[in-house]
């Protein structure tokens, strides 16, 4: 049996072969185009709707993506504008401290330099007194206060000086506490002096 099958697959074969060998060489040559034609528009067809289907999946992420790029954008603007402001508000307060500054420091048309006022001091001074130290104050109501301390050789030379400061009428008030005059010799002195200078 295993015999008889063998030869009836081979004629199968042989006459497969002899059915296709019929057509002529023109006929294969056009049922092979149309078969590369119909596979490539199929292959086609299936890119093209692959890539419909890709983009309509791709649709909601852009779309999300887009809505948090503005919502991101808009809060940098609004951290830049703050900063901005808060940077603009620090310089603001920065430059009105240093204008204060300045003024207090800018001597006045009418008003003495601090240096002439040392100056003065110091000259109107007797040998007989050494000034250890001078202090100048500005006070809240637009005056100006010299704080004097040192030392004196005596009551005579601590009270001439405090009359040639009188008399240079540039201090508006001169204050030398009565117990600076306790001592004879060698008297800690402290004089504050206030004017319009």
């Amino acid at each position: 049996m295993i015999l008889l099958i063998m030869p009836l697959q081979s004629d199968l074969h042989y006459l497969e072969i002899k059915m296709f060998n019929l057509l002529p060489h023109e006929n294969k040559i056009a049922i092979r185009r149309e078969f590369h034609f119909r596979l490539t528009f199929v292959a086609l067809i299936a890119l093209f709707l692959a890539l419909v289907i890709f983009c309509v999946l791709l649709l909601p992420s852009y779309v999300v993506s887009k809505v948090v790029l503005s919502g991101v954008t808009k809060e940098k603007q609004v951290v830049e504008q703050s900063l901005e402001s808060r940077e603009s508000s620090d310089l603001k307060n920065r430059l009105a401290s240093a204008k204060e500054d300045f003024v207090v420091l800018e001597p006045r048309a009418k008003e003495m330099p601090v240096g002439q006022i040392i100056d003065k001091v110091v000259t109107l001074k007797n040998s007989g007194v050494r000034i250890n130290k001078i202090e100048y104050f500005v006070l809240a109501d637009s005056k100006r206060q010299v704080a004097i301390s040192g030392i004196s050789d005596d009551r005579d030379s601590l009270l001439a000086f405090k009359n040639k400061l009188s008399e240079s009428k540039l201090f508006s008030s001169i204050v030398l506490p009565v117990s600076d005059f306790t001592d004879e010799s060698n008297i800690e002195f402290h004089i504050t002096l206030i004017g319009n200078f």
